[in-house]
């Protein structure tokens, strides 16, 4: 049917109206044409659909011929935990939820499609893919602290200070240790160094060029200096702590002396825990889970 310069066009299933009835029908079909469905913004409601009628009828509220629930889950919800992640998913999951992981290179991120595409007797079916947990594996503030300055040469004074304020994540040598070598490079910071000596422990002395009385130094002035550190760390957020080793660095220069230290292999740490994380996830979800990045075209 259709309705076009005065006049009525019509088909088999309205040949049986007699011609009043035929009119009141293009004017209806005519009217529907000028409908327009407006959205307005309402404080604690949201969008609300309206549907404009033409002049001489009223604004009519769409909700009452709405459904009482949406259609679909439309969500992503991120975690920055593994066992809050795991809880979720195990909430929501279906038959064919599906777990995508990218872990190659930071960000590291695990996503789960919850309403994901299956199959039904060989043959695949899509689903729409709305409801998506991620998980983001989110750095410590204690990690970034370790690797922002890994590397850097410290003066006597800013190193003393770097590992007063980090000394709870020392846990080898203790704590006692590593507070009097803090202590000694304060203690030492107008002196120079005539030099260095291996401990009998295979630890480095250095030797001071005057003593001085605020501390008491080891045997003929030296301050002993450990080759390795050992870090007890939490690289990621809700994830258990890791140890890491680091060396030290020194360059003695007199009468100057610069301090550091060089995380060993931190990168090969990150691998690890991430690799624990993947391997609980599917543990814990019995889920398949994919090496790779998802991205919704829908």
């Amino acid at each position: 049917m259709g309705y076009h310069s005065g006049e009525v066009s019509l088909d088999a299933n309205l040949a049986g109206l007699d011609g009043d009835a035929v009119r009141e029908v293009a004017k209806l079909v005519e009217l529907a044409g000028t409908l327009k469905v407006t959205e307005l913004e309402h404080e604690g409601h949201g969008k609300i659909s309206m549907v404009l009628k033409p002049s001489g009828f009223d604004l009519e509220d769409l909700r009452q011929f709405m459904h009482p629930h949406p259609d679909r889950v439309r969500a992503v919800v991120t975690h920055n935990s593994v066992v809050s992640f795991c809880e979720y998913v195990n909430r929501f999951k279906g038959v064919y939820s599906t777990i995508f992981a990218s872990v190659l290179e930071a960000p590291y991120e695990f996503t789960a499609i919850l309403d994901y595409h299956g199959t039904d007797e060989g043959d695949m079916f899509p689903d729409w893919g709305t409801h998506v947990a991620k998980l983001v594996l989110t750095q410590t503030d204690e990690w970034k602290t370790w690797m922002e300055s890994n590397n850097r040469s410290f003066n006597q004074v800013e190193f003393a200070a770097f590992i007063e304020d980090n000394l709870n994540d020392i846990v080898e040598p203790d704590g006692a240790t590593m507070l009097e070598l803090a202590l000694n490079l304060n203690a030492t910071q107008e002196s120079g160094f005539k030099g260095k000596l291996n401990l009998q422990n295979g630890d480095v002395g250095l030797v001071v060029d005057q003593q001085t009385d605020a501390v008491a130094l080891g045997k003929n002035g030296e301050i002993a200096i450990p080759k390795e550190l050992s870090i007890k760390l939490a690289p990621f957020r809700g994830i258990e702590q890791s140890t890491i080793q680091a060396r030290f660095r020194y360059n003695l220069r007199p009468p100057k002396l610069t301090l550091g230290y060089q995380m060993i292999r931190p990168k090969a740490l990150l691998d690890a825990v991430v690799g624990d994380a993947h391997d609980l996830i599917c543990a814990e979800t019995k889920l398949p889970v994919y090496s790779g990045d998802y991205r919704s075209t829908i």
